[in-house]
């Protein structure tokens, strides 16, 4: 038993008491030194999470000298720790981790041990919080210990609350550890059964893991979160709605539109708080997932985005700039300049998808090479030559339709700025031939249209290939011979006349099926500067023709004839 200052005697449960009220760094090391003898695993991990919780908030120097003396004891009680014990000791090295208080390696690796050891005595928290402080540390789990932890909580997921879901799912994520089948499908139906005790942070990190891992959550869980998060959406912090927002996009899954309504006022709300990552994660997801967004935000989050623009990191400027591109947004003026400034100091950290990327909005957006943006362009120009042989299929098309932007946006007599026409010299051919290599695939839309077409007494031909700038249009219509044999539309004088008709489904517009989206845009603008004359037929136009006759008077008025 130990003994107080006073002369009275201190039992294991006094002590306790005093480790875990103790309100000051420097205290708590005065007690572990005054009683060093007297201590067991309890007492060391009750110290642990005391330590963690005076720690956190006020910085690592005030708690580095207790942290020595708890590592010492921590060695000492190793062989007593319990699972609980264990996990408490891991969780909070990962919370002083988080203020710059590094625990020795060695200690690390004897916990996981221990760790291992013990499993059969872990609750679901314990559990939870050893995989969590690893992930927060950026440990990776020995494989046996990762495998005894998996089975641990498959065997007790029915007893898990929202809380250790999450953690579990989030942590196995950032870990990027193969996760078991069963473990995921147990889990998944955990969250299921008890969604209505998930707080926003929960609800969004359980979706962000499974996207994360490259899982699409089940329906039942999908409907169940975004439930949950609807009714939640007025507590999401700018973390959360763009964990949620990032998720939902990348599982391709079917959002509902109460949810994203939801959450794009949330996104207005707290934009404010918004970091460089959640910016980008929000307009990226949005993009992606085709929503058409509200001009309040959109105004907002490029405000916001302007002014952290020194703060983004290459890919955070690329995703910007390619998602409003995307929804076929013209991004503001003190945005573009912004950035400009930001490519121009980091230009050399891009890669190739978001250098491809980047020069793909911007010819989205209308900024060509002799703009005000003249100078990012060049900036971009040079790196696609640094790392012209990493280009993958996909960023040649895009690098294709910046090539011929420039081409067609030139001047009569003008020339190409030198880094663009060598960036064409080096790789026009190759990044032509994957443009016009991809394969169509005619909808049943555009067979309709075609069929229809045939009855007017129109020559047709369906996916022309124009040989100038790679473009399958869909159906290219004349009245007679009027095609140009170096491809693009050789003027004809009436009444002979060459039409580009191009059938725009759902998936040509956001998702209010009537904005079209920035793809759109751009091939219609670069289909009428080659001299076509456009005639888009959007897919709410045709589908309500009931009859050919009805169908052949509209093709007929659309044409002109």
């Amino acid at each position: 038993m130990a003994v107080d200052r006073g002369g009275g005697p201190f039992n294991a449960r006094q002590i306790t008491g005093m480790i875990k009220y103790c309100g000051e760094a420097g205290e708590l090391a005065l007690i572990l030194q005054e009683h060093r003898g007297f201590l067991d695993h309890i007492h060391v991990s009750a110290a642990w999470v005391c330590l963690a919780r005076l720690g956190t908030g006020r910085g690592g120097g005030e708690v580095g000298d207790a942290v020595d003396a708890l590592q010492g004891l921590a060695w000492d009680v190793l062989d007593q720790m319990d699972g609980q014990g264990t996990a408490n000791v891991m969780h909070s090295m990962s919370k002083l981790h988080q203020i710059g208080v590094r625990a020795d390696p060695k200690l690390l690796e004897a916990m996981q041990r221990r760790a291992m050891a013990t499993t059969g005595d872990f609750k679901p928290q314990a559990v939870a919080n050893v995989l969590l402080g690893l992930a927060t540390m950026g440990e990776r789990a020995d494989r046996e210990l990762l495998e005894a932890m998996q089975r641990r909580a498959t065997a007790m997921a029915g007893v898990f609350n929202p809380q250790d879901v999450a953690n579990v799912l989030w942590a196995l994520a950032t870990m990027g550890e193969k996760v078991d089948r069963g473990l995921l499908e147990t889990m998944q139906r955990r969250a299921t059964a008890t969604a209505g005790g998930f707080n926003p942070q929960a609800t969004s990190n359980v979706l962000w893991a499974l996207a994360t891992m490259g899982e699409r959550a089940d329906r039942a869980l999908l409907e169940a979160m975004q439930s949950r998060a609807t009714a939640m959406a007025g507590e999401f912090n700018p973390q959360n709605v763009a964990n949620l927002l990032w998720a939902l996009a990348t599982m391709g899954e079917k959002t509902d539109r109460v949810l994203l309504g939801a959450m794009q006022k949330r996104a207005t709300a707290t934009v404010g708080g918004f970091k460089p990552q959640n910016v980008a994660n929000v307009l990226w997801a949005l993009a992606t997932m085709g929503d058409k967004v509200d001009r309040e935000l959109l105004e907002a989050i490029q405000r916001r985005a302007t002014a952290t623009a020194g703060d983004f990191k290459p890919q955070e400027v690329a995703n910007v700039l390619w998602a409003l591109a995307t929804m076929g947004e013209r991004a503001d003026r003190g945005l573009l300049e912004a950035m400009q400034t930001q490519v121009a100091a980091t230009s050399g950290a891009f890669n190739p998808q978001e250098v491809a990327n980047l020069l793909w909005a911007l010819t989205v957006m209308e900024e060509g090479v002799d703009g005000v943006l003249g100078v990012l362009i060049d900036r971009l120009a040079a790196r696609v030559l640094e790392v012209q042989d990493q280009f993958i299929a996909e960023e040649k098309r895009q690098l294709h339709q910046w090539l011929l932007s420039c081409e067609l946006d030139l001047v009569s007599g003008a020339s190409l700025p030198i880094r663009v026409a060598r960036v064409k010299q080096k790789m026009g051919e190759e990044c032509l031939q994957a443009f016009s290599g991809e394969a169509g695939h005619p909808s049943r839309l555009q067979r309709e249209v075609a069929a229809a077409l045939k009855t007017a007494e129109l020559e047709i031909e369906e996916e022309y290939c124009d040989a100038r700038s790679g473009y399958s249009i869909d159906v290219l219509v004349q009245r007679r011979s009027a095609r140009g044999s170096s491809g693009g539309a050789k003027p004809v004088e009436e009444p002979a006349g060459v039409w580009a008709v191009e059938v725009d489904g759902p998936f040509h517009f956001l998702s209010d099926g009537r904005t079209p989206s920035g793809s759109t845009l751009l091939k219609r603008k670069q289909l009428r500067q080659l001299g076509y004359t456009l005639v888009p037929v959007p897919f709410w136009e045709w589908d309500v023709l009931k009859c050919e006759e009805a169908k052949r008077r509209y093709l007929e008025d659309k044409l002109g004839l």
